[in-house]
């Protein structure tokens, strides 16, 4: 096993000019080319170009190539990234309770829409349905594109390559690796004996240490430890220690100027941090603000963003604008959730997280409005930690000529909870 890290300015596109790709190092060399898994380990591009994925062909023994792969038909050039990567040999072994698998299908994987997937087979090594990592191998596809699957078992699983939806979502046969793994465990090996001390002898060590999302406010110790057995070795002092941060949680709201364009819309309204002056309203034509939210955190498993309002969006005098009729768990487009033939107006917001809790999508198009709830509702999902992740969030107004005048109000409130 072999991982590594790596921030990388290259990429490739079939649109975007000046492509070029980096070259990622495994630590130490394989007796033949390994299974790759590969991630983008930052968030650098918050807004365009979107869709954004590791990208990796010609593993060889010692290397592969790396860039940030752009999807179809963007000619933004992205922003640097983080690249991490973990090299497994190829084969099934056992280690701390773990059962894992580590394989390639040949080079037929095709995409989304392309019938049937590609079934890879486990054989008989896992009794139930194991978990699965998988990455694609080459870049055949000129149009980006991330491995999916489909029907996992204890003996197989479909596979196929998905991408950004332009009309179409086929795709060039790709080869793919995977990693399945059944049980729960920390995976871990051990390398050769490259460094001796003789008895009597003095050594002085250093170590440097990168704080990667571990639990705060916690102590760590080091020790040596005798591998024969399978003890740690007695020190004649105190264990080196150190102790990670404690928990850190910084949470801003942005107001944004008219004119913003974001989530397919341009906004109409400028915002500050604490208001939302819709001010005079045509009728029968939406008028539309927007949010900018900024959180850092340490959190080992990330945050929710929750939203709510605290009360009706009245005049006072009984006069009330409607919700769109549409939720947070099945928003819908505009024209659907505000029918100005049902309702005298209506009101409702769009969040620009494409990924929620639990993976849902729900909000991934940007023509999907849900209603403001008296219980706050997911805005906003993060399952790691962040350092100035933003988020944008959509308001939309719109009133029909039978909606009653008047000076109407209402206030939200937005909640952040991390997970440690």
């Amino acid at each position: 096993v072999s991982a590594g890290l790596a921030q990388i300015s290259d990429y490739y596109g079939n649109a975007v000019v000046g492509t070029s790709d980096a070259t990622c190092t495994f630590g130490q060399p394989f007796s033949a080319p390994p299974i790759v898994l590969s991630a983008l380990q930052s968030n650098a591009n918050t807004a365009l170009p979107d869709f954004l994925t590791a990208s990796q062909y010609g593993v060889s023994a010692s290397q592969f190539s790396c860039a940030i792969e752009v999807p179809d038909g963007e000619t933004r050039e992205p922003d640097p990234e983080v690249i991490g990567w973990v090299g497994v040999d190829p084969g099934s072994f056992t280690n701390n309770d773990l059962t894992l698998l580590a394989s390639a299908t040949p080079t037929v994987v095709t995409g989304w829409s392309d019938v049937p997937w590609y079934r890879a087979g486990f054989g008989s090594l896992f009794g139930a349905a194991p978990n699965l990592l998988a990455s694609k191998q080459t870049r055949a596809g000129a149009e980006g594109g991330w491995v999916r699957f489909d029907g996992i078992s204890a003996t197989s699983a479909l596979l196929a390559i998905d991408e950004r939806d332009d009309g179409e979502r086929t795709h060039a046969s790709e080869q793919v690796g995977y990693l399945a793994a059944s049980g729960t465990g920390i995976l871990s090996a051990e390398g050769p004996v490259t460094y001796e001390i003789g008895a009597g002898a003095a050594a002085e060590h250093e170590f440097t240490i990168r704080h990667a999302g571990a639990p705060g406010n916690q102590t760590y110790y080091f020790r040596l430890f005798d591998t024969v057995t399978d003890t740690p070795i007695t020190a004649t002092s105190s264990y080196p220690s150190l102790a990670t941060e404690g928990a850190t949680l910084t949470f801003s709201i942005s107001g944004l100027p008219a004119g913003t364009t974001t989530e397919g819309v341009a906004t109409d309204v400028p915002t500050t941090a604490t208001s939302v002056p819709f001010g005079s309203l045509t009728v029968s034509s939406s008028s539309i603000a927007a949010h900018r939210l900024a959180v850092s955190t340490n959190a080992p498993r990330g945050y929710q963003i929750l939203l709510g309002k605290r009360d009706h969006l009245t005049n006072g005098r009984g006069g009330t604008i409607p919700v769109v009729a549409a939720s947070n768990t099945d928003p819908l487009p505009w024209e659907s959730a505000c029918d100005l033939t049902a309702f005298t107006g209506c009101w409702g917001y769009h969040t620009g997280d494409d990924t929620l809790g639990g993976g849902s999508t729900r909000f991934f198009l940007d023509d999907t409005y849900a209603a403001f709830s008296l219980s706050p509702e997911e805005v906003v999902y993060s399952g790691a930690p962040v350092a100035g992740q933003e988020s944008d969030v959509v308001y939309r107004l719109e009133v029909s000529p039978d909606q009653p005048p008047g000076r109407y109000e209402s206030s939200l409130q937005y909640l952040i909870v991390p997970t440690f």
